[in-house]
């Protein structure tokens, strides 16, 4: 049977909370791609304020596409993932522990047949140049694919691909913060 991949949307509702851009031990802003790259962080501690007091998700994704997950999808991702993915213990300021969840996994599967625009040769940031630009409804290969759980795709990083087995474990556990698409 063929593995059903299906890609995580960020679901932000005005009732929600609004975390404000991560911040290392001295207070200094963290580079929030950095958590995109599917390379581990090996910074400072990590801290969140809360700029927007609200209902708080099991899955929070933040403007740059990664989440923040609580302790219990953080174990359960743990397990299921093991070195697919990396968890940055962070805390929150007058909510605890929260884990930044970071996924190691890149993978060249972008169907380009689902890209709408290209950025143009002369784009003023150099790295994206001739790279996706929007893409109206993501297709990935599947031919491309061997076992991955998680994983990010290459030259399209910002959602983030799961697995059936995950899928369903985020059913069992009544994650929310997220639709479903793919």
């Amino acid at each position: 049977m063929k593995n059903r991949y299906y890609s995580l949307i960020p679901v932000g509702r005005e009732t929600d909370w609004y975390l404000v851009a991560p911040k290392d031990t001295s207070g200094e802003k963290i580079n929030p791609w950095i958590f995109a790259s599917g390379t581990k962080y090996t910074g400072d501690s990590i801290h969140f304020d809360v700029k927007r007091e609200g209902n708080q998700s099991a899955v929070t994704f933040l403007m740059y596409g990664y989440p923040v997950i609580s302790t219990e999808v953080a174990n359960a991702l743990n397990n299921a993932c093991g070195s697919e993915i990396q968890l940055i213990e962070t805390t929150i300021t007058g909510y605890g522990t929260y884990y930044i969840l970071n996924v190691l996994n890149v993978i060249d599967c972008l169907d380009h047949s689902c890209v709408i625009s290209y950025y143009e040769d002369n784009y003023f940031l150099e790295y994206r140049r001739g790279l996706p630009s929007f893409v109206l409804k993501l297709k990935i290969e599947r031919t491309k694919l061997q076992q991955q759980k998680i994983f990010r795709v290459k030259d399209w990083r910002l959602p983030i691909v799961v697995s059936e087995e995950i899928f369903q474990l985020f059913k069992e556990y009544h994650v929310n913060g997220f639709r479903i698409e793919l």
